[in-house]
């Protein structure tokens, strides 16, 4: 992955809140005439003061287009694309370092990131999720109500309690469900059921029964996660997070319904998640022949789909459905 070290030049001059006549309000003609250079100092510090916090139009119009472009990247998910889309969005922050969202986009981008590369990485692992972190609290600091930079930030200090070991963390659990718990109150679903997910990643680390000790029962997670699913059935990780779940709790059938059901689904119809969709897609194969031995019938699309994912339009595949909402009583 390439490492990028282009910074943008930050922005000069007072900010739009200066007024012209601080020059004339000094009242030289009572106490006699100042030297022309002293005023001038002093008025350019009063100025300087004036727009500290002040956010140059120029910058926030570059910084959104910034954004914009590090979004386009993001959504095509392989990892050159996801680098460049984190370029992109550091240039956005360093443009406009009031705007919060290119903090939490950094923040959600160096957590995927550290999150696909292999666990032998560890130390790079750990600096990419402190980076994270970083990136979360810059923009907790604008916005406290932020879902997606508590999120990503919760996430990258989970996964960094991870590559720890958990049993030298457990006090981060407490932090984990009271952010978890805000994320609920902020964006019941946010991310499409984000903080679902997230206890389906708790529970299937942990035997069920001692996550029923904590209070979190598996039918319940699955549960609340499949009402996500009815409500966008267009987004695929929903799928192979509760197929592994369901495989967890030895629902297999319902494991295998879910992976056929996105193995058989246009990934394009929610063209913003396409190249996540796809990646899901990729999973879902693995799973399948994981858990039945063979491979499923739709590999082959599959990866055609994982070839073509920066299409402009979804390619036609056949075999692959239009991506319609799912018939009732399959959750």
């Amino acid at each position: 992955m390439r490492k990028t070290e282009k910074i943008f030049p930050s922005a000069t001059g007072p900010g739009p809140g200066w007024a012209p006549g601080l020059f004339f309000c000094g009242g030289g003609a009572r106490r006699g005439r100042q030297p022309v250079a002293f005023l001038l100092t002093v008025t350019l510090v009063v100025l300087a003061a004036a727009g500290l916090g002040a956010e140059p139009a120029n910058d926030r119009v570059r910084a959104e287009a910034l954004d914009r472009e590090a979004m386009s990247h993001y959504a095509i998910r392989t990892e050159e694309e996801m680098a460049a889309a984190l370029d992109f969005a550091e240039q956005a922050a360093r443009a406009c370092p009031n705007w919060v969202e290119p903090h939490a986009l950094v923040c959600e981008l160096c957590c995927n990131i550290s999150d696909r590369v292999p666990n032998s990485r560890k130390e790079w692992k750990l600096a990419m999720f402190a980076r994270a972190e970083a990136a979360g609290d810059k923009a907790l600091a604008l916005d406290p109500q932020n879902p997606g930079a508590l999120y990503w930030k919760t996430l990258s200090l989970a996964g960094a309690a991870d590559l720890r070991g958990w049993a030298d963390n457990l006090w981060l659990y407490p932090t984990f469900r009271a952010n978890m718990d805000r994320i609920d109150v902020l964006d019941p679903h946010y991310y499409y059921g984000g903080t679902k997910r997230f206890w389906v990643e708790v529970l299937n680390r942990v035997p069920l029964f001692l996550a029923g000790c904590f209070g979190y029962q598996a039918e319940d997670i699955a549960g609340d996660l499949a009402a996500e699913v009815r409500r966008e059935p267009r987004y695929f990780c929903n799928y192979t997070y509760l197929a592994r779940l369901y495989w967890k709790m030895g629902e297999k059938d319902k494991a295998l319904n879910r992976l056929n059901y996105i193995l058989r689904h246009d990934p394009f119809a929610l063209y913003a998640s396409r190249g996540e969709n796809i990646e899901h897609q990729l999973m879902a194969c693995r799973l399948w022949k994981e858990y039945t031995g063979r491979e499923h019938p739709q590999t082959g699309a599959v990866a055609l789909w994982s070839r073509e994912r920066s299409f402009p339009a979804a390619p036609s595949v056949p075999g692959i459905g239009s991506g319609t909402a799912l018939a009732g009583g399959q959750h």
